[in-house]
């Protein structure tokens, strides 16, 4: 498929020094995803890489992990960063690009608020609710990140968000993310960090057959009734042999204990979807010496496919190449 022209997102070379969080900035374009082309999407990496390289690397590695060893995946973007560092201020590139969201920005964001919040819709129907905690919780959310992040940072894959393009999006949060690597010794390296989109290609784009197919996939959600159902339905059509199900709280998933023992050697590969509260399920996983991915929105494009055009990379320009077993 030829690379689409948007004018809407001129290429863009570079963000300025500040904002740089890694040394190095490629085209993010990924297999299977030829549309997403228009959008310029570019990222930062540890090492000047050919993109198409680096996915396909990423999908070997966590096909090679499939049950045999823990492989924790763990995303990072906008919503994690607001949690994570709390509010930061809005790029120029935002006054330039939107002056009406810059001044609305300016006025509503630091009204003070008594929960912390986060979730999703499509349009305006709502898909998820990942998060409800008070305020005063947001101490110990912090220290639960920071304890996760950097064994992930040891042991797997950190997906954290590094991509820009013309439009600004959640690049005003790279300056005080580069500052809480270095607060917290965390070195992102081609070993231990993807990026973000990455994860979606994984389980929806040409390769997913690789993980999926033929696997005992235990979920942990919070989806129920015909939800889960047809997450359930959609991983078994993809070729799962078997899908197992713990279900977790909505919003507040920081808290909540999965029987791990109970799943020990009868699985292949763990995906979960638990908001903010991602952190606490992917410590608790480790017995279960499978890949352990961060899914996400993932979750919903398996619920409802026609919500895929909502979020980039989750809709393959051939979605029916790569299903089925590997």
């Amino acid at each position: 498929m030829p690379t689409l022209i948007d004018p809407k997102y001129p290429p863009i070379d570079n963000l300025s020094g500040r904002y740089r969080v890694l040394p190095h900035t490629i085209d993010l374009r990924i297999p299977g995803f030829a549309a997403m082309d228009r959008y310029n999407l570019r990222t930062f990496a540890p090492e000047p890489v050919d993109s198409f390289l680096w996915f396909n690397t990423f999908v070997e590695r966590v096909a090679a992990a499939v049950g045999k060893s823990f492989l924790p995946i763990c995303r990072l973007a906008d919503g994690e960063f607001l949690f994570l560092l709390g509010f930061q201020p809005p790029t120029p590139r935002v006054g330039l690009t939107y002056p009406a969201k810059w001044i609305r920005w300016q006025l509503t964001t630091w009204k003070p608020r008594r929960h912390l919040r986060a979730g999703g819709t499509h349009g305006r129907q709502p898909l998820y609710a990942s998060a409800k905690y008070g305020v005063e919780e947001l101490a110990s959310i912090r220290a639960t990140y920071a304890d996760v992040l950097g064994c992930v940072a040891r042991e797997g894959l950190l997906a954290a968000d590094l991509s820009f393009c013309a439009v600004p999006f959640q690049d005003h949060f790279f300056p005080a993310f580069r500052r809480w690597l270095d607060e917290h010794g965390i070195v992102l390296t081609a070993s231990n960090y993807v990026p973000f989109y990455f994860v979606y290609p994984l389980l929806t784009g040409p390769h997913r057959g690789r993980v999926l197919g033929g696997r005992r996939v235990l979920v942990i959600h919070s989806a129920t009734g015909s939800k889960q159902e047809a997450i359930r339905r959609s991983l078994l059509d993809e070729g799962a042999s078997e899908v197992m199900w713990h279900a977790i709280s909505p919003d507040r998933s920081l808290y909540d204990v999965v029987p791990v023992e109970r799943f020990i050697g009868q699985v292949d590969l763990c995906v979960f979807g638990a908001g903010i509260g991602k952190p606490a399920i992917l410590r608790q996983l480790k017995p279960l010496n499978v890949p352990c991915i961060d899914a996400g929105y993932v979750m919903e494009v398996w619920a409802d496919p026609s919500v895929a055009s909502s979020r980039i990379f989750t809709a393959p320009d051939d979605p029916v190449v790569g299903a089925g077993a590997p």
